[in-house]
């Protein structure tokens, strides 16, 4: 799916980012997470419509990748938290359904990195206002 929507960009991705966009299938992987809290009272009422953590924290997280050619799911296991999105293609951009939530992102190759840069968000089917959208990094 990431392929589909980088084309040629795609290849300028490191090694191993390319391998893990290219799994097919259900995937169970494991790592280490780091998310800082939202500091605005919007962004940590977003927080709670979303799912997303609400505290900053570090620690383990257990992933699971439901991807297929025109969709993945990813469920995200954080400490004492889940949450699942469910992403997909429309217009050479990837969208990504978080509850309640529909984020659109454009995906750019840099230096070998996947960035995905977060181009618009709508929440209950409202756009989110520019000065409002989360920074993701």
């Amino acid at each position: 799916m990431y392929e589909r929507a980088m084309g040629q960009n795609f290849s300028r991705l490191a090694t191993v980012v390319q391998r893990f966009h290219r799994l097919a299938g259900l995937h169970v992987l494991h790592g280490q997470v780091e998310a800082d809290a939202p500091r605005s009272l919007s962004g940590k009422l977003l927080a709670l419509f979303l799912g997303t953590p609400r505290q900053a924290f570090s620690g383990a997280i257990r992933f699971e990748l439901d991807a297929s050619p025109m969709a993945e799911t990813w469920t995200r296991y954080f400490p004492g938290r889940t949450m699942t999105s469910r992403l997909h293609i429309c217009s050479g951009k990837v969208v990504e359904h978080l509850g309640a939530a529909r984020l659109t992102f454009d995906l750019v190759e840099s230096a070998g990195r996947l960035e995905m840069r977060l181009m618009r968000l709508r929440f209950l089917g409202i756009p989110c206002p520019n000065w409002l959208m989360p920074q993701l990094a």
